[in-house]
């Protein structure tokens, strides 16, 4: 599991201009993009893109992953859960991520403290999913939002650097 805290600063923080955000972008759009296509993008030579490209890879500024669609791999259904921990949330949030069914999951200072994300093949796994998170030791109730229609799914973080980063280019 990969762990991170919102907002956390790192010990040396990473120093991006434009040309890394750039980068990061591109890649965001395809991350099969060749250095030389990137070098054409963001105004730099291909070996200057590389390394760049090797830094941010290195530092675990970025990755860069396949990302399936759900929809092929016949996991249809998905939901935002809420858990309410009555108990330490590290032996939840471990048991939880041993679930393959979860995409993702937050600790909150809000309603819950703990929200995860899951996708399933259809309603009554997404139901079975639910039973097994209720039945962990510590967890003292869920509340489950089902989608009923995906509207927009992206992967650019932040949303507005690609709108950014487009309006740079047009002036």
């Amino acid at each position: 599991m990969t762990e991170s805290t919102a907002g956390d600063s790192r010990e040396e923080p990473a120093s991006l201009d434009e040309q890394d955000l750039a980068i990061i972008a591109s890649l965001q759009e395809d991350g099969r993009r060749s250095y030389g296509s990137l070098a054409d993008a963001v105004g730099l030579s291909e070996t200057a893109v590389r390394r760049r490209t090797q830094r941010l890879v290195e530092a675990s500024i970025i990755r860069i992953v396949a990302v399936p669609d759900a929809a092929y791999l016949r996991k249809t259904v998905g939901a935002t859960i809420g858990v309410f921990c009555d108990a330490s949330p590290e032996p939840i949030i471990e048991a939880l991520d041993a679930m393959p069914e979860i995409d993702y999951i937050v600790s909150t200072l809000g309603r819950y403290n703990l929200m995860v994300e899951a996708q399933g093949s259809s309603n009554e796994h997404l139901l079975e999913l639910t039973h097994r998170i209720l039945e962990l030791e510590g967890v003292s109730g869920i509340e489950s939002n089902y989608y009923v229609r995906y509207h927009k799914q992206t992967y650019s973080w932040p949303p507005s650097m690609a709108s950014r980063l487009d309006r740079k280019a047009e002036s």
